[in-house]
């Protein structure tokens, strides 16, 4: 079986499909096709080059040494690891263009596999090219959780069990009849980053085991039924958007909400970097984004709002629960150049010997 391969560079779940796709002898990979870099993420780019790859991950390391964040992006290029094992790389911006998607026709492919994503809705001409179909690999539960971003989404919301889907292609997003599912559990304190790095493990065995049904059926498609309606998002939309970082309302903390909601939020906000932004509390006329926290049990007599130190930690009292705060960096322009602090450090510098602040009262001590 003919297979081309599209997926963007830097992906999980779309590295773990084309290893397991170009490690097969009953698949023949004829072309990876991969969007550009964004002039944006020129840091990425770097990353594609033997000569400069290794000093972008020390630049990386140092970077995260010194902000204090967590090294969490992922560095293995599509694209490289293609280009070594003697795969054609076709770099395309645009399928929707005809010459974008005539490089696909000329390959003659018999099935057209999306792993780690494209970055739009791919026209009917790609969609209808392959005999035996085109598939995507999308990392949930369809229907639930269409869209993008919905590793964060589904850890924001509490979902319990995570999973992935393939599907075929149809003229909408991820709304094609589904192929095959694996259920993924998400754990306690997961990050969008520890949950894509899990569902990618079972991202590869799902895909083959699909295009093996697939290749019985030839040259027939493979009979299934269509999706039900989603309707999970926000609104009752069909469809996720991409996360409202620049949303001021959307990422700031509520200091009188859920204990698991503050949790979760910060838990869903993680990124590679704390150059960008992410939840926040007001503390007088200054902001502090919250990069990690944990669950813990209510402070006695303290009001839901109150930041508190107890144990040397600043701990935000909700209604239920509270919430310890274990790292936090001062808000400002992004890229963010302040370092972060741990929690400890942020109660000795900022709410001092007061040993409280209440966030809900005009934020006065």
């Amino acid at each position: 079986m003919r297979v081309v391969y599209l997926s963007r560079q830097f992906n999980h779940s779309g590295l773990a499909v084309f290893d397991a796709l170009s490690q097969s002898d009953r698949f023949d990979v004829m072309a990876v096709v991969v969007p550009p870099v964004r002039d944006s993420q020129q840091s990425m780019r770097r990353l594609n080059r033997p000569l400069t790859a290794w000093l972008e991950k020390l630049r990386y390391w140092l970077d995260s040494a010194r902000t204090g964040a967590r090294r969490l992006r992922f560095e293995e290029s599509i694209l490289r690891r293609a280009r070594r094992e003697g795969i054609p790389v076709l770099e395309i911006s645009s399928l929707k263009e005809e010459t974008g998607w005539q490089h696909l026709e000329q390959l003659k492919p018999d099935l057209i596999v999306i792993g780690g994503g494209w970055p739009e809705l791919l026209p009917p001409e790609v969609v209808d090219l392959a005999p035996l179909g085109a598939l995507n690999t999308h990392p949930s539960l369809l229907p639930a959780y269409r869209g993008t971003d919905v590793h964060r989404w589904q850890i924001r919301d509490g979902v319990r069990v995570s999973g992935i889907s393939v599907h075929y292609l149809d003229r909408d997003f991820d709304t094609g009849p589904v192929l095959g599912q694996v259920e993924v559990e998400i754990r306690p304190g997961d990050t969008p980053q520890d949950l894509s790095r899990r569902t990618s493990q079972a991202a590869g065995p799902l895909v083959l085991s699909v295009l093996d049904r697939i290749a019985r059926a030839a040259p027939q498609r493979v009979e299934v039924s269509t999706q039900p309606a989603g309707g999970s998002a926000a609104g009752g939309s069909d469809l996720f958007p991409r996360w409202p970082w620049a949303d001021d309302e959307f990422i700031a903390i509520d200091p009188g909400g859920s204990a698991r909601e503050v949790e979760r939020l910060v838990l869903a906000c993680s990124q590679e970097s704390f150059r960008h932004d992410g939840p926040w509390i007001q503390i007088g006329s200054r902001q502090f984004v919250v990069r990690t926290a944990e669950i813990r049990a209510p402070v006695a007599e303290v009001q839901p709002g109150t930041l508190v130190i107890r144990g040397g930690w600043p701990v935000l009292q909700c209604g239920d629960e509270a919430v310890i705060l274990r790292r936090l960096q001062e808000r400002g322009p992004v890229p963010m150049r302040s370092r972060s602090v741990s929690g400890r450090r942020f109660a000795r510098n900022v709410i001092g010997r007061s040993n409280y602040i209440s966030l809900t009262e005009g934020n006065g001590r």
